[in-house]
């Protein structure tokens, strides 16, 4: 069995413009995102990943949020699904529902968020202070 992940690495500027507070920056879904450089848009949600990703925004990277309408997110994550699926977490979940219970090891992560490096954005009352 083959099984294929997802990577973004941001090693460069990644800039947003036009976006609305349901905007996303980069995102993913079973895989992972890494941030060493610049991420900047003028609304919505930097790093966004769901069912089983890893976000960094490592010691070098920014993520900065110009323009919020209400306020901007930096890193969110999220888990979905009504069934279980045949991989990842979901698969482990499932057999230790099937052998009686128990739970996972601490070492396994549904999601997994870091930051290590900036989150900035600007306020809505005053963004000259961005």
């Amino acid at each position: 069995m083959i099984t294929l992940k997802t990577a973004y690495i941001n090693n460069g500027t990644v800039n947003i413009t036009g976006g609305n507070s349901s905007s996303i920056g980069i995102r993913v879904n079973h895989g992972t995102i890494e941030n060493n450089s610049l991420l900047q848009m003028n609304d919505g949600i930097g790093l966004y990943g769901s069912n089983g990703s890893k976000i960094t925004n490592s010691t070098n990277g920014v993520i900065k949020i110009t323009a919020p309408s209400t306020y901007g997110v930096g890193m969110a994550g999220f888990l979905s699904g009504t069934a279980a699926q045949e991989y990842g977490t979901d698969k482990l979940i499932t057999a230790l529902i099937t052998s009686g219970g128990g739970n996972l090891p601490s070492a396994v992560k549904t999601i997994d968020i870091t930051n290590e490096g900036k989150y900035r954005y600007c306020r809505k009352s005053n963004r000259d202070l961005c």
